[in-house]
């Protein structure tokens, strides 16, 4: 036992468990993808152990043996991938940090029963692949972060400031509207104002229009405000206002408009 907690397996296990833990619990970006570098160095190493068996390596085989862990590390990556998707596992980082952590952990565990306690590099050589496959890890995280756009939801928020109040049959009713503006400026143009009321779009509709303004509404970036004065139906009835402010489908609200006899 006391052997066992000297050697290089639970050091392995230990990086294994505080990288996927560091993954997990969103460290600082660079923080990851050294997490991420280290579960499948630790994979790998352990994959390529297993594969050799207590033979180790020989001179004709040495090449191919120094190389195996890079080559494992990125196969592994891709297995973690298609498994997760299979399985219908979101994947996205924790998904594969819990993936690439197990796999790591089992493979490390594995390795040590089936190829004996593993020994730190006593060659520069013996490191080259290992050091590599971290490099080529590395690389392709912060090449795929930085080739990723950056997603910003622009989209429009409509409200009206106080429920319609009972009108009579044919009376006018003035609304007024505030339209605010999210992860982009409204447009300078007035936009078109538009009134449905069962089904029909009401042809004699006056709309103001006011300029656009700063707001304090939080996460939004400017705002307009506005009214729109229409005329209620003649019948007794309660009825949906469709009141939308300029092209877009969602810049759209629903009133209730009680009209008495």
């Amino acid at each position: 036992m006391r052997t066992f907690l000297r050697g290089v397996t639970p050091a392995l296990l230990a990086g294994v468990l505080i990288a996927t833990a560091l993954v997990l619990f969103q460290a600082p970006a660079p923080v990851r993808v050294l997490a991420f570098a280290v579960l499948a160095l630790a994979a790998g190493l352990s994959a390529s152990r297993i594969v050799r068996g207590r033979a180790g390596l020989t001179d004709d085989d040495a090449d191919v043996g120094y190389s195996l862990p890079g080559v494992v590390v990125l196969v592994l990556m891709l297995a973690v991938v298609l498994a997760l998707s299979v399985l219908g596992i979101a994947i996205d980082t924790p998904g594969i940090a819990w993936a690439t952590g197990a796999s790591a952990f089992a493979l490390v565990v594995v390795a040590h029963v089936v190829a004996g306690p593993p020994a730190w590099p006593t060659a520069p050589r013996r490191a080259l692949g290992p050091v590599l496959a971290v490099v080529v890890l590395c690389a392709a995280v912060a090449g795929a972060a930085a080739m990723r756009p950056a997603q910003v939801e622009r989209y429009t928020q409509l409200s009206v400031d106080e429920t319609p109040p009972s009108v009579g049959g044919g009376e006018r009713v003035s609304l007024g509207w505030t339209l605010l503006g999210y992860g982009s400026a409204l447009p300078a143009a007035e936009p078109p104002v538009e009134v449905v009321i069962g089904g029909r779009r009401l042809p004699e509709v006056d709309a103001e229009t006011g300029a656009v303004t700063a707001t304090g509404v939080q996460g939004a970036v400017d705002q307009r405000r506005g009214t729109v004065a229409f005329t209620a139906p003649d019948g007794a009835g309660i009825y949906d206002v469709h009141v939308k402010v300029g092209a877009a489908d969602w810049s759209e609200i629903v009133v209730r408009l009680v009209v008495n006899q």
